[in-house]
């Protein structure tokens, strides 16, 4: 599923892309929930919008 939602996004203008980030950005500070605020940040990573994944990922390094 990813992938396609990273189709979709990828082909939206820059400044929508950054606004849909944005959003993310926000309601992730918003979220009361840890896993779905770890969701929220971790999904601009997952969807291609970022090359890097977020630091405070939660998960385990190997």
């Amino acid at each position: 599923m990813t992938e396609s939602v990273r189709w979709v996004l990828t082909r939206l203008p820059q400044d929508h892309r950054d606004r849909f980030q944005q959003v993310l950005a926000d309601l992730a500070e918003a979220e009361r929930d840890p896993g779905r605020r770890e969701l929220s940040k971790a999904l601009s990573f997952a969807s291609g919008l970022v090359e890097e994944e977020p630091e405070e990922s939660g998960r385990a390094e190997a």
